[in-house]
């Protein structure tokens, strides 16, 4: 809801729907499937995607992907960013590496195609 908020918000609701976004962002970055907190890029299915013996993408990262295939662009639209590198480095660390595997590579939407189909008119 926090995302389609921010995309939606005003002039004046977008800082508000920013910090709405910066939460959700927040509370991905930290916490694990199965609903225990930790560290985002210590859970061990990342850990193999990050050393690169498994080039496999699960269920959680296609339901999370439109954050890393659209998000940018739905930044650019609104004119706020919020996904900063450095406030949510393991977020950005995982975006990197999903957007490396090559099935989602090869399968990527065209951003400047998103951007003129999702802008307001």
């Amino acid at each position: 809801m926090e995302f389609a908020t921010f995309y939606l918000a005003g002039e004046e609701e977008k800082e508000k729907a920013s910090r709405g976004v910066r939460e959700v962002l927040r509370i991905m970055g930290v916490c694990r499937a199965g609903g225990t907190c930790g560290q985002f890029y210590e859970h061990p299915y990342l850990e193999l995607l990050k050393s690169k013996v498994l080039e496999r993408i699960g269920f959680n990262d296609l339901a999370i992907g439109v954050i890393a295939t659209s998000f940018g662009v739905v930044e650019e639209i609104v004119g706020v960013k919020v996904l900063e590198e450095h406030e949510f480095p393991r977020i950005h660390n995982w975006i990197k590496n999903f957007k490396q595997n090559l099935t989602i590579k090869n399968n990527l939407p065209d951003p400047h195609r998103m951007f003129l189909s999702l802008r307001p008119v």
